[in-house]
């Protein structure tokens, strides 16, 4: 995801407060923002790219990171809250995310 300027409990996804307020690309968009967020130190966000990659959306990457636990690390959930709470707040700031797909 790219910035550009232009004027749950236990499932690892948003939760109600914040999944009724965002779209399904703002939710891809913190799903994406949190997995960046939690890269481990020495990796790179290519790390990130082949997980989203390989399983099709930043959301279904993010559950299997998240671990899909009966009950979810509050880490994991923190780090998903305040992705959710960034990717809203730049866009009423006028941001707006953007992806680039591959051909294959």
């Amino acid at each position: 995801m790219v910035l550009r300027g232009r004027g749950s409990a236990g499932t690892g996804r948003p939760g109600p407060l914040y999944a009724d307020q965002m779209s399904g690309l703002a939710e891809e968009h913190a799903a994406l923002v949190a997995l960046l967020r939690c890269v481990p130190k020495g990796s790179s966000w290519f790390t990130v790219t082949e997980a989203v990659l390989a399983r099709g959306s930043a959301l279904a990457a993010w559950e299997e990171a998240a671990g899909g636990a009966l009950i979810p690390d509050p880490a994991m959930t923190a780090v998903l809250e305040q992705a959710l709470r960034d990717v809203a707040e730049w866009d009423r700031s006028g941001w707006r995310g953007t992806a680039a797909e591959g051909s294959g």
